[in-house]
C-alpha cells in the first residue's frame, strides 16, 4: 500500500494524467499516440523556514522526481521502415524552444554549455514546415518561430568511428565497424548533448500506441479516418 501510494503521488506530482490524456486525444484524432519517458528530472521544491532569528526563511531544494511527456505526432520522426517501435533503428524528435528554454537546457546532465551558447549567438533557426501552415490555417496569426530555434533530439545507433569523433568514451576492443546506441541533441551545426544510451539494456524510450492497428506500419488509424467513408455517406444524402 505504501509503495503504491507513492506511485500515485509520482503520478499526480508529474501531471501524467494530463500527460495521457493528451495521447490518448490525438490516438483517437490522427491514430497514434506518442508518450515520452518516463526520465528522472530535477523538480525544485518550495519550502519556507525558520531562520536564526525566528524569521521565515525560503529554503528550496531540489529532488530527483519521475517525469513523462506526450509527443505529438506533428514532433516525432520514426524510422520510415519500421511497424512498430521496436522495429525502429531510430527516432528523431523535434523540438521548438526559445532563448530561456534553450538556455536552460545548460543545467540538465551532459549538456555542453559551450555549444548552447554558440548556438544563442548565432540566433533562432527555426523555420515552418509546409503542414504547420495547415494545422494553424489563420491567416491572421502573427509569425511566432521568428524567436524560435529548432532543436532535433536523435535517439539510435551511430558508427563506434563517429562516436568516438564526438568524444564518446568507446572500448578500445570495439571495432570502429560496429554500431552503439546514442543520444543526442543537435541545433544546426551545434552539437548539444551525445551520450551513449543511459538505458541497459539499450532502448528507444518512448512508447507509441494506434487506435487501429495498421499491420504495414507504425502509425495507426483513427476515428476520423474510421468514419470518413460514412461521413461522406451522409453528406451526399
Amino acid at each position: 500500500l505504501v509503495l503504491e501510494k507513492q506511485i500515485q503521488d509520482q503520478l499526480l506530482d508529474s501531471r501524467a494524467v494530463n500527460t495521457m490524456r493528451a495521447a490518448i486525444f490525438e490516438m483517437a484524432m490522427l491514430g497514434t499516440g506518442v508518450v515520452k519517458g518516463p526520465f528522472n528530472f530535477y523538480k525544485r521544491v518550495h519550502k519556507w523556514g525558520k531562520g536564526e532569528n525566528g524569521e521565515r526563511e525560503y529554503t528550496p531544494y531540489e529532488k530527483t522526481v519521475p517525469r513523462m511527456e506526450h509527443v505529438s505526432c506533428w514532433d516525432f520522426h520514426p524510422d520510415p521502415s519500421a511497424t512498430s517501435i521496436d522495429d525502429c533503428e531510430y527516432v528523431i524528435q523535434r523540438h521548438r524552444l526559445n532563448r530561456q528554454q534553450l538556455r536552460a537546457l545548460i543545467k540538465r546532465p551532459h549538456f555542453n554549455a559551450d555549444q548552447i551558447e554558440m548556438a544563442l549567438t548565432k540566433g533562432p533557426n527555426y523555420e515552418d514546415k509546409y503542414y504547420e501552415d495547415t494545422i494553424c490555417d489563420d491567416e491572421t496569426q502573427p509569425n511566432t518561430a521568428e524567436n524560435r530555434y529548432e532543436v532535433l533530439e536523435y535517439w539510435g545507433v551511430l558508427d563506434v568511428k563517429f562516436a568516438r569523433e564526438v568524444g564518446l568514451n568507446i572500448a578500445e576492443e570495439i571495432s570502429e565497424f560496429d554500431q552503439v546506441q546514442i543520444n543526442a541533441w543537435i541545433t544546426g551545426d551545434c552539437v548539444l548533448r551525445c551520450v551513449l544510451n543511459p538505458f541497459t539494456p539499450a532502448r528507444i524510450p518512448y512508447q507509441v500506441f494506434p487506435y487501429e492497428i495498421n499491420p504495414y506500419q507504425l502509425w495507426g488509424v483513427g476515428v476520423a479516418e474510421n468514419m470518413e467513408d460514412a461521413q461522406m455517406l451522409m453528406n451526399g444524402h
